[in-house]
């Protein structure tokens, strides 16, 4: 089979730089093989200096795991050397670690090929900036896989040794953002080391443990680079441990011969024990930072005290004397080296004094040592053939650790390890000359008795540990016991407190309220203030009344329907004159119905392969405890009263407010918080009053998902009004509109709710119309018979404003519906297409045609309004296009469905400039241009003036966590919106500003 060769590597000393780099794709897999598995690419970052064969054996071992206990297949592999900037000792030269690697793989492998742009890079490329690019490399630029006709994404993975896991485990090694990003994005194929305790790193990595993929070596391989160096520094063999080509090719360039010929950095002088790490000037650089900076200053005294063995670990010298012979032969080598014979003065005078104590020891007792000795030796071989023999993994790592920890003690000293190449680095406790030693003694026979000691000590300290153990856990029952007897006598009467760290509010207006005033059959539930996370504004006095079956406890019996938003707008006893007065309105959104771009806070701490998209998988992965106090809390504090007030302050005269159908009911199955987003709905409902700020209902989510979206509750399939339980769920919504509606025909709400919508954004290009429009007949005529005079909002369902001619005539008895559209130019690839200049003329001329048409009952359906929009000019934004997915903009929009997915890039210089990125799009408001402000402004206000040629707008949204182009409140705070709607300047009759002549990009 003829190996795909890189052309640039052909010559074993290419010189590579960036001028003549490309990213290398020549032995990458075209097909996948099976559809029904996930591509997946492994990339091993580290030094590779210089490259072993266990390097080479991991992409192997990581394949073959992949292949017998995953859903991967493996379609390529790369080695990414560590550039210059990393400043190792050993670290060969850039261009000579690269060429090794070529060497390594040129005729050894069919897949693995060797990256040279982070090794060409000036400074240091932290881990997960490397994953970044490769993935945008494989799947932006390359486009991905070949399986079925169309493009698959390919997945990218950290290949590493163990030594990386238990760095990741040390606090303060990694940063948070990085370690997130790597395990929760990409996740780790980690290979198991003798000497690392795989367990105990994973401990604290829990949160990504679905990410982690740890590789048993069935046969155990402990080359080590560092090895490897000191035996060309001891002039010592190193054929077939590593590559031959890569033998000859150190011989021929002098790599290595003292401290590291030709290393990237300074040589020092050669009778320093450590050459650089010794410095005082000197510093290690953390990976995982985002840039080299030094994580700290590293003094002699204290490096070596760190890798310096102390006597009780010292086994390597102490349990297995060398001999005369052998102590010649290394002060030959150090007198070679340059090293002082003092040097060895301390170790040689410890090594006397134990055989001197050994000597004194009967030798009836050296026997038994003997005996001993024989008998483990028998029963380790016993144990190593009932591993080949094929012996369960599990049982087989224990085993395995209980060999290392009887034969190997010298290597169970653990380090902290503060870089990134960790696999090349092994498990070495000591420096360079201490590993000279350990190297000597693993070569001898069983030693002379002192290992049984330490045994028997270690197996003392084990027993001591478990009886402490077991008395602390009893200690602990017994406390715990104690602790719950008290909470359980607490709880009834305690309000609940918050575990977010976010203040749980005051609830003052419980200090009045007996517990015993609620009754017995109460507590609990519903109807006991007392578990209310916040009763603030709320009438805490106990009533189990309810309208429509929904409860009105929190409400006051009195209201006043004499305030006004403005004085441009009559108050709310007074008629809204629709149709002639412009709504300016405020969505809610993202609040009582949970959309993962708006509050990114709610799904950012789980891995990406928990799929946690939406407020089902959010609240099916909480459970129902962890959920309700969870969403409670985010309830009480994303949305308040001083909220409303600023809306108000801004001009607005509407307030839509979205929340779906679990504020009502829940059904089997269902994991949503029941009802109690019902509760800060009618709070949310009464602040509006108090701001004479009218009221538009949003039911945002009906069972079964009207469009399959997560916005409406379960990211999916459709079910309602389509599938197996489409006619159950449709008449469900029925319900829940005849229990909504009994209960908005309060005379309380007949001025204040002015505005009923049925169902947000019904996906009628996948529906059946017909069973849309006939539901829709049906649930407006239910809802005029429960006495609602509001005006009854539907959506376009995308099928476009021309197609709604005609339709739902007829079909309301007060001949009051409102055709409500969602205009955006950024989720369809024409319109994001447009530059400013472009996107700004659309605004005013596309969508002004297109209300007037619609307003027209000759050409549309009559009645219009925009129910939302935006000033965003880009999807760039996280989780805009659901939890884990890329952009149109960037051509990364991956949606596993071959009609939706954008996997080419959409932004103005697609076609021809410079390439499409979202960084600057995404970055915060206070580094945007004076351009890029001012075109936002005219943006927004150019889309009020066009949606006011109908019944007017509502903006889509009031706030978010750290979307400003999606946040009024924010992007007023940035100058890209006005602060108060009566100060706007813009004219869509006057001439188009060229955005692009006055310096804005088009690529971001």
């Amino acid at each position: 089979m003829a190996i795909p060769r890189d052309p640039k590597a052909e010559s074993a000393k290419s010189k590579y730089t960036m001028e003549n780099y490309s990213f290398p794709t020549h032995r990458l897999k075209r097909v996948l093989n099976d559809s029904n598995r996930t591509p997946l690419v492994l990339v091993s970052c580290g030094s590779f200096s210089p490259i072993t064969y266990l390097h080479l054996r991991m992409f192997e071992m990581a394949r073959d795991y992949c292949q017998f206990n995953t859903q991967y297949e493996v379609v390529g592999g790369y080695l990414s050397p560590v550039g210059d900037a990393y400043k190792k000792a050993g670290l060969a030269s850039a261009h000579h670690r690269i060429n090794m690697c070529q060497l390594a793989i040129q005729d050894a492998s069919t897949w693995i090929m060797v990256d040279a742009w982070e090794p060409l890079q000036s400074e240091y490329q932290p881990t997960a900036r490397v994953l970044d690019r490769f993935d945008h490399e494989l799947n932006e630029v390359h486009g991905g896989i070949q399986v079925g006709g169309q493009k698959k994404r390919i997945h990218v993975a950290l290949l590493a040794g163990a030594d990386l896991i238990q760095t990741m485990s040390s606090p303060g090694v990694w940063s948070p953002q990085d370690l997130d990003h790597i395990l929760g994005n990409y996740g780790a194929f980690i290979i198991e080391r003798a000497g690392t305790d795989i367990d105990d790193a994973l401990a604290s990595l829990q949160q990504w443990k679905d990410n982690i993929h740890v590789i048993p070596q069935l046969i155990q391989n402990d080359i080590s680079s560092t090895k490897v160096r000191l035996f060309l520094k001891r002039e010592m063999s190193v054929q077939y441990l590593i590559p031959h080509p890569v033998v000859r090719y150190i011989e021929e360039n002098g790599l290595y011969g003292d401290d590291g010929a030709s290393s990237s950095h300074e040589k020092e002088g050669k009778g320093e024990l450590l050459p650089r790490h010794n410095r005082s000037s000197q510093h290690d650089y953390d990976r995982a930072s985002p840039s080299p900076k030094p994580t700290r200053t590293r003094h002699k005294s204290e490096r070596t005290r760190r890798h310096r063995p102390s006597e009780s670990q010292a086994g390597s010298s102490a349990s297995n004397p060398l001999s005369a012979n052998s102590l010649a032969q290394l002060d030959a080598l150090n007198a070679k080296l340059g090293w002082a014979k003092g040097d060895r003065v301390k170790e040689v005078h410890r090594e006397e004094e134990v055989l001197q104590e050994r000597e004194r020891r009967p030798r009836v007792h050296r026997e038994e040592e003997r005996r001993k000795y024989e008998e483990r030796r028998k029963e380790r071989h016993r144990r190593t053939e009932e591993v080949r023999h094929g012996e369960q993994h599990r049982d087989r790592r224990h085993r395995e650790r209980d060999y290392d920890k009887s034969d190997h003690n010298h290597h169970r000293k653990k380090r902290r390890v503060f870089s990134g190449p960790f696999l090349e680095e092994g498990h070495e406790a000591y420096n360079e000359k201490y590993n000279e030693y350990q190297y000597r003694d693993d070569r001898k026979g069983p030693p002379s008795g002192s290992e049984d000691y330490d045994e028997e000590a270690t197996r003392r300290k084990r027993r001591r540990i478990w009886i402490i153990a077991a008395i602390v856990t009893v200690v602990v029952l017994i406390i715990a016991i104690a602790i719950g007897v008290v909470v359980s006598k607490k709880k009834a009467s305690d309000p609940p407190n918050a575990d977010s760290g976010v203040p749980q509010p005051s609830n003052s207006n419980l200090k009045g309220i007996s517990p015993n005033s609620i009754p017995a059959s109460a507590k609990g539930t519903y109807y006991d203030p007392f578990t209310w996370y916040d009763t603030i504004d709320f009438n805490v006095t106990y009533t189990n009344e309810t309208v429509g079956g929904l409860p009105i406890m929190g409400l006051n019996s009195t209201w006043n329907d004499n305030t006004r938003a403005n004085n441009n707008v009559p108050p709310l006893n007074d008629k809204w004159q629709y149709g002639k007065m412009p709504i300016r309105g405020m969505n809610l959104g993202g609040w009582l119905s949970i959309e993962p771009f708006i509050t990114p806070s709610l799904f950012n701490s789980f891995p990406t392969s928990q799929n946690i998209v939406d407020e089902w998988t959010l609240s099916s992965t909480l459970g129902p405890s962890k959920a309700a106090s969870t969403l409670e809390q985010h309830y009480s504090a994303f949305i308040g009263e001083q909220d409303i007030a600023a809306i108000q302050a801004a001009g607005f005269d509407h307030v839509r407010i979205s929340f779906s159908y679990w504020a009502v009911t829940t059904y089997d199955g269902d994991p949503y918080v029941k009802q109690t987003s019902w509760r800060y709905l009618l709070r949310a409902i009464e602040y509006c009053r108090k701001y004479g700020l009218r009221v538009n209902l949003d039911v945002h989510g009906l069972p079964g998902s009207q469009n399959g979206w997560n916005h409406s509750g379960r990211q999916g399939l459709i079910g309602w009004l389509n599938g197996t339980d489409g006619d159950l769920n449709g008449q469900r919504s029925l319900d829940i509109h005849n229990q909504l509606s009994t209960f908005f025909a309060q005379p309380r709400y007949q001025n204040l709710i002015t505005l009923y919508g049925l169902c947000n954004e019904p996906r009628m290009v996948d529906l059946d119309t017909n069973r849309v429009l006939n539901w829709t007949t049906t649930a407006v005529q239910n809802i005029r018979k429960n006495n609602i005079t509001a005006v009854i909002v539907f959506g376009d369902g995308f099928m476009g404003l021309d197609n709604w001619q005609g339709k739902l005539q007829g079909a309301d008895p007060l001949n009051n519906l409102l055709l409500d559209v969602h205009q955006y130019v950024i989720f369809n690839t024409q319109q994001i297409a447009l530059n400013h200049s472009d996107k700004l003329a659309f605004a005013c001329q596309g969508w002004t045609q297109q209300t007037q048409q619609s307003m027209n009952t000759a050409t549309g359906f009559g009645p219009t309004l925009c129910g939302e929009w935006s000033q965003a000019d880009t999807d760039c934004t996280l989780y805009l296009n659901n939890v884990g997915t890329g952009s149109r903009w960037t051509g990364t929009l991956n949606l596993n469905n071959a009609s939706l997915d954008v996997l080419s890039p959409a932004c103005p210089t697609a076609s021809g400039g410079p390439p499409c990125e979202c960084a600057d799009a995404n970055a915060d408001a206070s580094a945007y241009s004076a351009a890029y402000k001012q075109w936002l402004l005219d943006f927004a206000e150019a889309q009020m003036l066009s949606f006011e040629k109908g019944w007017g707008w509502f903006y889509w949204t009031w706030a978010t966590e750290a979307a400003t182009q999606w946040s009024w409140k924010l992007g007023a705070q940035a100058g890209i919106l006005p602060a108060n709607l009566g100060n706007r300047s813009f004219d869509c009759g006057g001439n188009v500003p060229d955005f692009g002549a006055m310096g804005l990009p088009e690529n971001y």
